[in-house]
C-alpha cells in the first residue's frame, strides 16, 4: 500500500505537468496551422484573406473571411474559418509594427499587408516560461515558433 502512495505521490504532479504541456503546445499548433492555412487561402484564391481576434481578444478565438464586397466589413458568405478560444486559459496576443493589433491580413502573394511583421506571444496560465512561445510571421508570410526566452 505504501509503494502505491509514493508512486502517486510522484505520478500525479507529473501528469499534471505532462497535460499542461500538451495543452500549450495544442494551443500553438491550432494557431499556426490557422495562420498558414489563411495564407495558402489567399494565394490559392488570388486575393486577400483576413484574419481577425475574437472581440478582439485572439485568446477568445479567430476568424478568417475574404471581404467579397469591399465593405472592410465580414458579412455573410465571407467567412471561411472560425476557431475557438483557447482551452487552456493561456493569453495570446499580437502586435504589428510595434502596436498591438487585433486583425492582420495575408495578400494574394501571401505576404502581409501592411509590409510589416506580427509577432503573437502566447503566455501560459498558470505562468511557466517554458511552455510560453512566441510566434512571427515575417512580411512574406512565413511563419516561425520559438520558446521564450526565460529568465
Amino acid at each position: 500500500m505504501s509503494v502505491a502512495v509514493i508512486l502517486m505521490a510522484v505520478a500525479v504532479p507529473n501528469l499534471s505537468d505532462f497535460l499542461s504541456n500538451n495543452r500549450a503546445s495544442q494551443d500553438v499548433q491550432l494557431l499556426a496551422r490557422s495562420l498558414m492555412a489563411a495564407r495558402s487561402e489567399a494565394i490559392s484564391r488570388g486575393e486577400a484573406v483576413q484574419v481577425t481576434a475574437t472581440g478582439g481578444n485572439w485568446a477568445s478565438g479567430w476568424r478568417s473571411w475574404v471581404d467579397l464586397d469591399g465593405d472592410g466589413t465580414e458579412d455573410s458568405g465571407e467567412t471561411i474559418k472560425v476557431i475557438a478560444g483557447l482551452e487552456s486559459g493561456s493569453s495570446l496576443s499580437a502586435a504589428q509594427g510595434g502596436s498591438t493589433t487585433s486583425a492582420l491580413t495575408f495578400l494574394a502573394d501571401g505576404a502581409l499587408v501592411p509590409f510589416q511583421a506580427v509577432s503573437f506571444e502566447y503566455r501560459t496560465s498558470p505562468a511557466k516560461c517554458s511552455r510560453d512561445r512566441n510566434i512571427q510571421i515575417n512580411v512574406s508570410g512565413h511563419l516561425s515558433v520559438s520558446e521564450r526566452s526565460c529568465p
